[in-house]
């Protein structure tokens, strides 16, 4: 294992595994929340304008979020029951192939719930919940993939990574999109 994914297991097990319920609890239900209120404050003219050519729009990222936490919250239900899932772990890069098409307000709400799903089931977790039933999670670091097995409170906290990582995806295309508008100006006087 390379330092990088050294370090993400390690933090999996501090933060996850090794946590105390309630400390899970609350940083996955802020974490949604975080990210529930940035994207609804998002004005619908800018999330499909692309940063730069062969770069994700805010509209894409929120699709992603979709797309990969709506399995997650059904694989984290599983957990929560002792199941082990029988499907795939989830690609890294997962998109539904209209994502473009979808209506913006139909996204931010769509992920709210998905989102308010999984904090639900953290929430509503049983201090005791056993840790043996164990997800395969496709992990992403500086663009190396592999699969990490995670019990449920690890599972969680690499949701939460997850949402993080987005959301600083998604706050940096809106500084590179507000820097692009303020040289306009620029660009049009030198015209």
């Amino acid at each position: 294992m390379t330092p990088e994914q050294t370090r993400a297991t390690e933090y999996l097990r501090r933060a996850g595994t090794h946590a105390p319920v309630v400390d899970v609890r609350r940083k996955v239900a802020e974490t949604a929340r975080e990210l529930d209120e940035l994207v609804a404050g998002i004005p619908e003219e800018v999330v499909r304008i692309r940063p730069r050519p062969g770069r994700w729009c805010v509209q894409e990222v929120v699709d992603h979020l979709i797309a990969s936490h709506r399995p997650a919250g059904d694989e984290l239900a599983g957990l929560l029951q002792g199941r082990v899932p029988e499907t795939e772990p989830i690609p890294a890069h997962l998109q539904s192939p209209d994502a473009m098409e979808k209506e913006w307000p139909w996204l931010v709400r769509e992920m709210s719930a998905v989102h308010g799903r999984i904090a639900s089931l953290v929430a509503e977790a049983p201090e005791d919940t056993p840790l043996q039933a164990r997800a395969p999670v496709v992990m992403v670091i500086n663009g190396m993939e592999w699969i990490e097995e995670l019990d449920w409170k690890a599972h969680a906290m690499a949701f939460r990574a997850h949402a993080l990582g987005h959301a600083g995806q998604i706050r940096a295309i809106l500084a590179e999109l507000r820097e692009k508008k303020e040289e306009q100006p620029e660009e049009n006087s030198r015209s």
